[in-house]
């Protein structure tokens, strides 16, 4: 270390070279407060060294006591700076001090032999610093040790600037998640085969291939009421494409009672799921296929089968008045939900009691109810 200069001996003329003009401004008003009443700014390497190089050279000549250095020059950063002062033999022994912001910074310019001020700082710590770094310019700046961190601060340069260059990967399409869900299944991960199979159903509800490999994988872990859910929501899928064909193959591996009603039989999937949305348009869609049948009944049938037909017939309902179905919703709750008057002292009938145009209708169809539910 070298021995502190009194305050008599501060520099007097300073060259700042920084590309931060908010940075200078503070540092201009820290510096006039130590005596420093003589002020050059540069913002790049070759204005800076050919100022530098102008001292001396006759009356008016530049003239200066202390280069303060921010981080970054508008050209190259600091260290590219100070090694072409540290080249040049007239220039080697300029006093130095440079400016940080970040501690990172900081600690790789001392290991260059620089003398360093981190801000924020307070004027005790500026003169202090001023002082060590007239102090130090006995000693010349050392080339190598620049080189050296010059090469390192390029290197990371680059890396950033190929870091950010690089492209984002592109988002996985359906196809892409679909193939992963193939490739689990062929391994035998039925858990990742599923989750895949599943987002791809996320994004399209009516894809058939993935609803076939959700079926394989239910088949694989042996869960028939979900192997014949998939099955009937792929046939239900071809049947709305126009691809009658194909849904024939794919309801030949349902039981035979299913069949003829897939539609039907896809709402009641939904409706154990409580997706009401989906098994309103399973039942409109069984509407259209076969207009003969009155739709309430089919409804009224298809709830009937679920644990809880009142809750299942109210969320038909709901969805259907939602999906613009107003009038057949209304009819619905006319005809299935609407509740019976009671004498007063009587016993409390059953739920189904309570309902007794639901009741006539399912009594009319309680023969192919029970056998639909058996087969």
């Amino acid at each position: 270390m070298y021995a502190p200069l009194p305050a008599a001996l501060l520099p007097k003329a300073a060259l700042i070279v920084s590309a931060s003009e908010s940075q200078v401004r503070m540092d201009l008003h820290a510096l006039r407060g130590l005596g420093i009443s003589s002020f050059s700014l540069e913002k790049s390497r070759d204005s800076a060294l050919a100022w530098l190089r102008g001292q001396g050279a006759g009356p008016g000549a530049n003239a200066v006591d202390i280069l303060i250095c921010g981080e970054q020059l508008t050209d190259v950063p600091v260290e590219d700076f100070l090694r072409g002062l540290a080249q040049d033999p007239a220039l080697r022994f300029q006093p130095v001090l440079v400016m940080t912001s970040t501690g990172q910074s900081s600690e790789k310019l001392r290991k260059a032999g620089l003398t360093v001020l981190e801000r924020p700082y307070s004027a005790a710590q500026l003169q202090g610093m001023m002082q060590t770094a007239m102090s130090a310019s006995r000693r010349p700046l050392d080339a190598a040790l620049l080189a050296e961190l010059s090469e390192r601060g390029k290197i990371a340069a680059k890396e950033k600037k190929i870091r950010k260059q690089k492209p984002a990967p592109a988002p996985l399409t359906t196809s892409d998640i679909y193939s992963a869900g193939l490739a689990c299944l062929k391994k035998g991960d039925t858990t990742r085969a599923a989750r895949a199979f599943m987002a791809v159903l996320e994004r399209d509800p009516e894809h058939v291939e993935a609803q076939l490999g959700l079926a394989r994988v239910h088949s694989a872990q042996g869960r028939a009421d979900r192997l014949q859910a998939c099955l009937l929501r792929a046939a239900a899928a071809c049947l709305r494409r126009g691809e009658q064909a194909r849904a024939a193959d794919i309801a030949a591996l349902l039981p035979l009672s299913m069949r003829s009603s897939i539609y039907a039989h896809e709402a009641r999937s939904y409706l154990e799921e409580h997706d009401y949305d989906s098994a309103s348009r399973s039942f409109i869609d069984a509407g259209r296929q076969n207009p003969r049948v009155p739709l309430h009944r089919v409804i009224a049938r298809t709830c009937l089968l679920t644990e809880r037909p009142e809750q299942a017939m109210a969320g038909v309902c709901d969805a259907l008045h939602k999906r613009g179905h107003t009038s057949l919703a209304a009819s619905l709750r006319r005809r299935m939900l609407e509740y019976a008057e009671y004498t007063p002292g009587l016993a409390l009938p059953g739920w189904l009691d309570k309902f007794p145009r639901l009741k006539e209708t399912i009594g009319v169809v309680s023969g192919a109810a029970i056998a639909w539910k058996l087969g």
